[in-house]
């Protein structure tokens, strides 16, 4: 195997929603794909609430069936406490959105990229593709060469990205034995943080804390596990309920607004998260990520079968990141700022004006 070069129209490497939604699209187009995934399938993955918004793009990737078969959640409303008491919000369209066990979903998600053709590498990791005239070549760990007329990135933030807002980490867990907390996601503001927290179909429950990313520089893992505790701890809507259920590891990941400053080129095409990342407080990651994908998947599209559409193609693809990325860091500035109104906390007065703030190189 080591050596061998393997011909394909389009590589899409990473298997996340927006790789597998691209590659999706693509192959419903009629392009050969091939995706390249490093990690295993279902792997563990923060959960994640898909608002009823998201209905339409699933609908548009044909995917309805298999999101609605999986047997996710699908509550109706969710506890919010963002000022001084808590409150409900419901949904009162026809169809509630989905409370999704993220590794379950991205599964879903490439095994219908499979059923349309594409050709699933996984797990093997990809190294930095390299373009040689009219083709790009991907090298794998395992020695093959993937060569094709289009790369699509879609591995989520990877090197240096404009940050759009105060560098935000969030901490994270899933309990077992968690009692009177029902389905609803809850969602909270604390003097200096803010907590998500929703179940999951296989009982556990998932606890994030939002915090700024310098409360987490140069602890250890023991240090890390004791401050997530502690601000849990102080949460209205979760402390009671987790103070007496099993916390399993902690983990950590960056939940910063970031933009990439140059999404697409001629060969090379960022989906996702590889081109833009949003506050999660949207709820909207995925969305996000699936609109990308599509987007990504047109332009590819195009450039391939309109010749001399490259430069429209990437005018049109770099407009509608930053767009977005500009829209979705006003909603999370404005969903601040109501925040600070009752907090003094500099989290919240550092992050309520993010949105006019001036990018920074991270």
């Amino acid at each position: 195997m080591s050596g061998q070069t393997c011909s394909t129209d389009v590589v899409v490497l990473g298997g996340g929603p927006a790789g597998a939604a691209c590659a999706l699209r693509l192959a419903r187009l009629g392009h050969r794909v091939t995706l390249v995934e490093r990690a295993t399938r279902g792997r563990a993955h923060v959960g994640e609430s898909l608002p009823p918004t998201v209905l339409p793009l699933l609908a548009e990737l044909g995917l309805p069936e298999r999101i609605e078969s999986a047997g996710f959640l699908r509550p109706r409303g969710a506890l919010v406490q963002w000022d001084d008491a808590p409150h409900e919000l419901s949904h009162d369209g026809p169809e509630p959105g989905f409370q999704v066990d993220r590794g379950h979903f991205d599964a879903l998600l490439l095994e219908a990229a499979e059923a349309f053709g594409v050709n699933v590498l996984q797990p093997v990791a990809a190294r930095a593709p390299r373009v040689d005239g009219d083709e790009v070549q991907v090298p794998l760990d395992d020695g093959r060469v993937l060569q094709a007329s289009y790369v699509i990135d879609a591995r989520g933030r990877r090197g240096a990205m404009n940050a759009r807002a105060p560098a935000t980490a969030a901490l994270y867990a899933y309990w077992r034995g968690v009692i009177g907390l029902g389905a609803r996601t809850r969602v909270e503001a604390g003097d200096d943080a803010w907590y998500w927290g929703a179940p999951l179909p296989d009982g556990t429950f998932n606890a994030t804390v939002f915090v700024d990313a310098r409360r987490c520089a140069g602890l250890d893992p023991w240090q890390r596990r004791a401050l997530y505790r502690e601000l849990i701890a102080r949460s209205d809507l979760l402390g009671p309920s987790l103070d007496s259920a099993v916390c399993g590891p902690l983990q950590v990941c960056d939940a910063t607004p970031r933009v990439d400053a140059e999404p697409i080129s001629e060969r090379l095409i960022k989906a996702g998260e590889a081109a833009f990342s949003i506050d999660p407080l949207s709820s909207q990651g995925v969305q996000a990520a699936l609109r990308s994908a599509l987007q990504a998947a047109a332009c590819v599209h195009t450039m391939a079968r309109r010749e001399g559409s490259q430069a429209l193609v990437q005018r049109f693809y770099g407009e509608q990141v930053e767009r977005a990325a500009s829209r979705h860091a006003r909603l999370a500035a404005g969903f601040h700022a109501a925040a600070a109104r009752h907090r003094e906390h500099g989290f919240w007065q550092a992050r309520r004006g993010a949105a006019q703030a001036p990018a920074s190189r991270a």
